[in-house]
């Protein structure tokens, strides 16, 4: 074979191979350019399912506080009719027991305290005083008492009031020895001095009258 042969022989299979090689850039270049398709894999789809779930939690939660609030609210409205029908009367009832009471520990006191002779005379007024106290002042819904007595035609007073260090008791009397109640000791009333109040018929009639030892009480009355 002649030199000339053979340099067109391999430089045919050069340009064959180069063609080759340009061809399957080219190939590889447009393969490239072409999107891959890639399907969901695990962690996507666990994700998208978690999610779903948290939406349908929240929904669930959401659906069933209303249900409960609505049920509260109810149950409430109807606990407060409850008690305003019945609470406010029950109520009402214990107070005026309550107040009832105390007017009664006061007489209790007072006839206690006769009884025993630590009450002795009518004009006994510090024992008198001291006797009722307690009760008055501990329970000021008692505001005043009110006393008539057999031995002498007169009236006592008592009542509370502010004061200095607290609640004190002012006894007041239209007796012709009421200046020794004080400053305040002579009151009028509603009668001439030296009588009977005006309730004292209607506390003789209601039978509040007692007797212990050699004191009498003819009339008891309290106001509240």
């Amino acid at each position: 074979m002649e030199p000339g042969q053979r340099k067109s022989i391999a430089l045919t299979k050069f340009q064959q191979a180069g063609k080759a090689t340009i061809d399957k850039i080219k190939k590889q270049k447009s393969e490239s350019k072409v999107p891959k398709q890639q399907g969901f894999d695990v962690v996507q789809i666990g994700s998208l399912l978690f999610a779903a779930w948290i939406v349908l939690w929240i929904v669930a939660a959401s659906v069933v506080s209303a249900v409960f609030f609505v049920r509260y609210i109810g149950i409430v409205e109807d606990n407060q009719a409850w008690y305003l029908q019945h609470g406010s009367a029950r109520s009402a009832a214990a107070e005026t027991t309550a107040v009832l009471q105390a007017a009664i520990e006061a007489k209790e006191a007072l006839i206690a305290s006769i009884n025993y002779g630590l009450i002795k005379t009518s004009y006994d007024y510090a024992a008198i005083e001291s006797t009722l106290a307690p009760t008055l002042l501990l329970q000021p819904f008692v505001r005043t008492f009110d006393i008539t007595f057999s031995d002498r035609t007169a009236g006592l007073h008592i009542r509370h009031q502010p004061g200095e260090g607290g609640r004190q008791l002012i006894l007041q009397s239209n007796a012709e020895d009421c200046y020794l109640l004080g400053t305040q000791g002579c009151a009028n009333l509603g009668v001439q001095p030296q009588r009977f109040p005006a309730w004292h018929t209607d506390a003789m009639f209601l039978n509040m009258s007692f007797e212990g030892h050699d004191l009498a009480i003819e009339g008891l009355r309290s106001s509240k």
